[in-house]
This record gives structure tokens, sequence and C-alpha cells, in this order.
């Protein structure tokens, strides 16, 4: 297992300690955006890291915000919660969505981000040493955001074999006179898995009878392969008072560097969550909500030949893991745009004993600077991430085809 939740201090990297509060000192830069910074100082590395499509933002949304720059005053700040016209649309999006009615613009707080929602929901419900029970392998900066507020993550782990699926039974045994919430990310990062209904729904029963608060984590709900159905327990109106739904634009529109998202939730709840949201960042940018006016008004046209485009590179990067087998195993994702596979020690070893009990900090930091290729450690992702590495397939096919090149001809030579 790995000493170091951090990439950076696993490649070697310190940092200051002196007048830096206890808080901050227990929480770590996610390792994803870490391999980033470490992958940028490797001359031709190819990255299979941060999740971000290759595609480009829709013409007709940039054409549109062009259009509102040249004729609307969006040089200052709009209110906090967001632009009423943004709100009432993301409303009325919530609704279609999530089969619900009844959702006004009072249930929706824009936010800088999906991150910024979900950082303002946990601290907004979290008191130091309130539990939060969360699935690992599960998404790293979760972990840290739990941290930050003074909480405590509880790991639960998935079902590897089942293709990483919720474990019901593990969550019910989870919970304790100190547990507050439960946090789920829905396709799955890092594992591509699509939760079943079934399980969906016995989680939900679980957050009923213990009065919990459910924090929803939806991003790549539209990134779905193999006729995958999406289940959100955000459709479900009896958890109106118990459930904080966050979503993004930065998948489903191509606009990551935007940096715009929004979250419902009852009324009550955002209101309290706008006193984190105004002491934090005032408001979302105005550029970037009149970008996010502009996304909801085109086809889903431009998201369906996303999807495709994804899954393009999904059967790619199987493909390739296919004739890697001594090296590699994988549960085949169904969401988003990763994939989580274990490399196997046991045959690692084999051929170089020096690789014993590497852990995945180690793994992912030889990837990078012998096959120069960007992974992400699994252990980032808690505890069952050890000995795994996290793969976003969200890059150009032909950067993606050089890189399992790489990875191929680096297990090849690791006798050497």
């Amino acid at each position: 297992m790995a000493k170091t939740r951090s990439s950076l201090e696993a490649a070697g990297l310190t940092q200051r300690t002196a007048n830096i509060s206890e808080r901050v000192k227990k929480i770590v830069v996610s390792p994803i955006k870490e391999m980033r910074i470490l992958a940028e100082k490797v001359p031709g590395a190819i990255s299979f890291g941060q999740g971000m499509p290759y595609v480009d933002t829709s013409p007709e949304i940039k054409e549109k915000l062009i259009f509102a720059l040249k004729t609307k005053d969006i040089s200052k700040y709009s209110t906090s919660p967001g632009l009423p016209e943004l709100r009432q649309k993301l409303a009325e999006r919530v609704m279609k969505k999530r089969g619900l009615q009844g959702i006004l613009s009072e249930n929706i707080l824009v936010t800088v981000g999906a991150m910024e929602g979900l950082g303002a929901a946990i601290m907004t419900v979290i008191n130091p040493g309130d539990e939060v029970i969360v699935v690992t392998p599960g998404f790293s900066s979760h972990i840290e955001q739990i941290l930050l507020a003074g909480g405590k993550p509880v790991f639960v782990p998935l079902i590897e074999k089942k293709s990483w699926a919720l474990d019901a039974n593990a969550f019910k045994k989870a919970i304790t006179k100190k547990t507050k919430a439960i946090l789920l990310c829905n396709p799955s990062n890092p594992t591509g898995t699509v939760y079943s209904k079934k399980d969906l729904q016995e989680i939900e029963q679980l957050v009923l009878k213990n009065n919990l608060i459910l924090i929803l984590d939806e991003p790549y709900d539209f990134l779905l392969y193999d006729n995958a159905e999406f289940y959100s327990p955000a459709s479900n109106p009896a958890l109106k008072n118990n459930l904080i739904a966050c979503f993004s634009f930065s998948k489903e529109f191509a606009m990551t560097g935007y940096r715009i998202g929004y979250v419902y939730a009852d009324s009550g709840i955002i209101n309290q969550m706008m006193k984190v949201h105004d002491a934090f960042c005032i408001c979302a940018a105005r550029i970037s909500q009149e970008a996010a006016l502009a996304a909801l008004s085109i086809s889903d046209e431009f998201t369906k030949d996303l999807v495709k485009k994804l899954d393009y590179n999904r059967k790619l990067v199987m493909s390739w893991l296919d004739k890697m087998p001594e090296l590699f195993e994988y549960q085949v994702p169904k969401g988003a745009y990763y994939i989580f596979p274990r490399y196997k020690i046991e045959n690692l070893t084999k051929k170089n004993p020096k690789l014993k009990d590497i852990n995945s900090f180690d793994f992912c930091l030889k990837l990078l600077y012998e096959a120069k290729v960007e992974t992400v450690p699994g252990a980032a992702f808690g505890p069952a991430g050890e000995n795994h590495i996290r793969m976003s397939f969200g890059a150009k096919p032909e950067e993606l085809e050089e890189g399992m090149k790489r990875l191929k001809k680096w297990s090849e030579n690791l006798t050497q």
C-alpha cells in the first residue's frame, strides 16, 4: 500500500508545513491533477489522466456566446444563486431529465462547476466528526472535500467481480450514529460503472430510514454504452428533503474550461449552501453562465455525436488491454470515460523481481517516466483502488492508440 495519497510526494516533492492549517495538511491535491503536473515535465507524454473530452465546444455555443458579449453587459456579477433565466431553465431541465414536477428556480444554485457545488454541499451539511459514506474506488476529490470540512470518509468497497457493483449490505453495516451523508458518483468515476436501479433504491431506503443526506454527483448521466440504463435517486420525490444533486456542463457540452455547473436541492438547503457559495466565489462567472444558457438551446445531436466518439475510444482502449492479458485485467465500463484495470503484480514480479508489491503510485510514476504514458494511481480513489490504475479515454483516438502501443512495448521490456 502506498505511504502517501499524493503523487507529488510519491515523486519526491516536499511541501511547506510551517504556518499551514491542520485541515489543509490533512488533504492533498487530487492525484489526477498532480499526475498532470508531473506529466507536463515529461516531453511527449500521452495523457490517459485527467478526464476531458477531446471534442471542442459546439461552434453554435461559441457563436451564441460571442453574440452575448456584443449585445449584453456581462462584465458584472450576477446575483449569487445565478442568472434568473438560467436558474429557471435548469429547473425545467431537472424536471424533464428526472421526471419530476414542481421544481422552481429556488431549488437551483448555479455553481463553479459541479466540484464547487459538491464542496458547498459538504461544507453546508457536515460538522466536524460527522461520517460520510463513500464508495471505494470512488472519486478522489470527494475524499478531500470531506476531510476539509472536518468530516470522516467511511469507505464501502464496490464489488469488483460484479463490475464494481454497489453492495447495499455493506452500506447498511457502515451506518453509525455519526453517519450524516452518503456521497455517490453515477456513472462512476473512476470505474465507469452504471449502478443498478435496484441497488440505488436500496440506498434510498437507507437514507430515508436513517434520515441521512444523499449527495449525488451526476456529470456523466448522459454518457452510457451498450444500452446501459441510468437511474437517479433524484427522480424519487420522497427524497426531496434528503437530497443534494450536483450537475455539470463540463462533460455533456465539452465545456470543462468554462467551470459551470449547478445544484438541485430543497430550497432550504439551497439557501444555506448559498452562504458557502457566496463566501468562496460570490457567483459563477457571468460569461460562463451565458455559455450555459447557450448550451441549453442547442440540439442534442452534439451530445449524441460525443457519445459515439467516446464509445469508439472505449472500444479502442479495451482492444489494446485485451492484447496485454499478462499485465492487466479489467471490468467493462458502461458509462463515463474511464476504465479501471488491475495490474497483475504476480506477473510483474515474475518478469522483474524489483516490481514485487509495487503500489499504484509508484507504478504510475514508472509508466510516466519509462513509457511516457500518464495514468492515475488507483489508491487515489480509496483503499480498494490499490493495484489498479485509472485510464481516461477522452483523448484523441490517435493519441490513445500511440499510448497503448507504448504500454505494450513497456510491458514486453520489463525484464530489462
